[in-house]
């Protein structure tokens, strides 16, 4: 009986998308009629594996692989030109000005203790909007990244100093470890020691 109710329903919403296309409805008729489907055990089981990946933009600062959520992320640009301001932390570059937005240009490879190295290819990724604009000085070009629930790490591994309380979760994919950082509070935080 229950298969027949399926097959009724199915049918139903056959009819239903023959009907609009004979009757040329508006698309908001169109969008009005009642479309039902079942929720079978199989769609809720890839649904919530679905739900099980994580997605998020990933950038490389030396040996460290950093992730944030994909909407903090707004542009990538070569480093510009920055005013420096003095008597600040030396990861601080200065302020830059991007677009007519003036934002400070934070060089995390200082922040992390790795001031001597330099390396070709480096981009400052423009973060959040308004107010809350920073850019990050990055190794190369950021990527999307997509990690399975079963490649969180089930500790944080050693990571720097500066970031403590701001790493999320960490991620394996491939022989890296990639660590979710919460970006706006680290930068919070960064800002209360912009002056040291």
């Amino acid at each position: 009986m229950e298969n027949n109710a399926i097959v009724f329903e199915e049918q139903a919403v056959v009819d239903n998308v023959a009907l609009a296309r004979e009757a040329r409805l508006s698309p908001c008729d169109a969008l009005n009629l009642e479309f039902t489907s079942e929720v079978t055990p199989a769609g809720m089981v890839a649904s919530a594996q679905k739900a099980a990946v994580t997605e998020r933009l990933g950038f490389l600062v030396g040996d460290w692989a950093l992730l944030c959520p994909v909407v903090m992320g707004r542009e990538v640009i070569p480093v510009p030109t920055v005013s420096k301001i003095p008597n600040t932390a030396p990861w601080l570059l200065g302020m830059a000005n991007v677009r007519g937005a003036i934002l400070p240009a934070i060089d995390l490879a200082v922040a992390f203790g790795d001031a001597g190295r330099t390396v070709a290819g480096r981009y400052l990724l423009v973060l959040s909007d308004g107010e809350d604009m920073a850019g990050l000085v990055i190794d190369g070009l950021p990527k999307l990244n997509t990690f399975e629930a079963g490649s969180q790490l089930k500790s944080l591994p050693a990571h720097p100093e500066i970031l403590g309380g701001h790493v999320l979760a960490a991620y394996r994919h491939g022989d890296a470890v990639w660590l979710d950082v919460d970006v706006a509070g680290f930068l919070v935080a960064l800002g209360s020691r912009a002056g040291q």
